[in-house]
């Protein structure tokens, strides 16, 4: 069964409920700029203390190795996924610490397989969408053909991420076959949390 990743936790309340439901992995963002989603090293440490059960994720623009590795050892989470990857980045932390570590790789063209390559020390890779600047969050879905041909060419699993929702999951599934699936911009409510009745169907629809 398709592992399911919530992203944008942004409390406790939304970290529990999301476990209740079934997630696998939640995403917490630290410290991005324009989004309300955004938590500091604290904040997203306190969720995670209260929430043994999950496996958390964090996801950071930074791309120092040093920094990523003191943010690692303060907050602890799971896994942390590099917004901004580098092949140095990823092997000084597969070396130095012991979480997972996950690198994103966007999607906008044919030669973006090459780039796996670089990351052949991560964990996972997650494949997203890129819109502008915006380096995820962009609820745009990119072609799944090149991501089918990815999971396909690759042993490391893939997180497939990019515009989905309860909607399309299932034929992103069916056509991909990724290790697991990642939704953030079709979860909202208005004021841009978490919405738990999307959340609890999107996990329904990906595991059923």
């Amino acid at each position: 069964m398709v592992k399911v990743k919530i992203c944008g936790i942004h409390s406790s309340n939304e970290a529990k409920k999301a476990i209740e439901y079934g997630a696998d992995f939640l995403g917490l963002l630290i410290e991005i700029p324009e989004t309300n989603l955004s938590l500091n090293p604290t904040e997203a440490k306190k969720i995670i203390s209260h929430n043994n059960k999950g496996k958390f994720i964090i996801l950071t623009i930074e791309d120092d190795p040093i920094k990523l590795l003191n943010l690692i050892e303060y907050i602890s989470p799971w896994g942390i996924q590099l917004l901004n990857p580098t092949k140095t980045n990823v092997e000084y932390l597969s070396k130095n610490c012991d979480i997972k570590i996950i690198p994103v790789v966007h999607i906008t063209n044919k030669n973006d397989e090459s780039k796996i390559e670089l990351y052949c020390e991560a964990d996972y890779i997650l494949l997203d969408s890129k819109l502008g600047h915006h380096l995820g969050g962009t609820g745009k879905v990119h072609d799944w053909n090149l991501s089918k041909k990815i999971v396909k060419n690759n042993n490391i699993p893939i997180i497939l991420a990019g515009g989905l929702n309860e909607s399309n999951v299932k034929g992103a599934i069916s056509k991909v076959k990724p290790y697991a699936v990642d939704a953030e911009s079709s979860l909202r409510n208005n004021m841009g949390f978490r919405d738990l009745l999307k959340v609890k169907k999107f996990i329904d629809k990906a595991k059923n």
